[in-house]
């Protein structure tokens, strides 16, 4: 766990009918039995999955689906290696790192025995698969485990044999995102940070203002001057200091670089923290775990 590497990224479409879907909060009355109308936002998500999936599956079939040029070229071949340090940005060649683990040990060490016997129900229970030292203690808020529903009617209006829904909207700040902040949270302290920062316009600010605001550190947040206000009235909630940006997303992140770099701050941005990823994995570790380890073929995320 202390190596690092440029991801090579496999694509692959699968020939089957069972996949899961991530959504958002908004079906929570028809997941739960409550409303028999799905949400026509849902239906469409799942289609336009299915569709995108289709068309993935055509090219492939055609010899003709390849990998985005900019992972193809650098980033693949650079094959440079880092000592896991709490700080760890992206490769000098400007390509992101990906986190290489000695799945030997962790084989020695983990069995799904005795994850099922485990009683902590977050995503700090797949520890030994994290990148986080043993003595780093688990965040504050409950992160992750979030239910996962099993959906025959929205399958059946959708023609697909199975499809569960996996309601992330149950973290601490209603997203996806708090697994990669509370990854974030914790490698800053392992780093002995004071104050964690980012760029954004939404979920990941939110994220990283509320689980960052239980664990005491202080975050800097910038966003675009166009950012939606009830976004930013999230954010100075939970205590954040929130800059904004005369500018678009592109100069709202590239003030955010230039600050982090002078002031030392922990860096969360996407893309060039290698540790954020690795929290958002954890949700298809549960999906296959509350899965029976039987996993789907297909995931969408919306």
């Amino acid at each position: 766990m202390d190596k690092f590497r440029i991801p090579k990224i496999p694509i692959s479409v699968n020939k089957s009918v069972r996949f899961p879907v991530t959504m958002v909060d908004e079906v929570e009355e028809a997941i739960r039995g409550q409303d028999c109308t799905f949400s026509a936002f849902v239906v469409s998500a799942v289609r336009w999955a299915l569709d995108n999936l289709k068309e993935q599956e055509e090219e492939k079939n055609k010899g003709e689906h390849a990998r985005d040029s900019e992972y193809d070229g650098k980033r693949i071949r650079c094959g440079k290696t880092y000592e896991a340090v709490p700080t760890l940005t992206n490769c000098t060649c400007g390509g992101i790192l990906d986190i290489v683990y000695d799945y030997g040990y962790i084989k020695s060490v983990l069995s799904k025995e005795k994850l099922a016997a485990r009683e902590n129900r977050s995503m700090w229970r797949y520890r030994e698969l994290l990148p986080v030292e043993e003595t780093t203690a688990d965040t504050p808020l409950r992160v992750g485990w979030s239910p996962l529903y099993d959906e025959p009617k929205l399958a059946e209006m959708l023609g697909i044999k199975k499809l569960w829904v996996k309601d992330d909207g149950q973290n601490p700040t209603a997203s996806l995102k708090d697994r990669a902040s509370a990854m974030a949270v914790a490698k800053a302290g392992e780093a002995g940070a004071k104050i964690i920062a980012c760029s954004s316009t939404g979920n990941a600010a939110s994220s990283l203002a509320g689980n960052a605001a239980a664990a005491g550190i202080k975050t800097f947040i910038f966003v675009p001057e166009r950012a939606p206000k009830g976004k930013v009235a999230q954010l100075m909630t939970f205590g954040a200091n929130v800059i904004s940006v005369k500018g678009n997303y592109e100069e709202t992140f590239e003030l955010s670089k230039k600050a982090i770099d002078k002031w030392g701050w922990y860096n969360r941005n996407a893309a060039i923290n290698p540790y954020l990823s690795e929290g958002k994995k954890t949700v298809s570790l549960e999906i296959a775990e509350q899965l029976d380890w039987k996993m789907p073929d297909y995931l969408a995320i919306s």
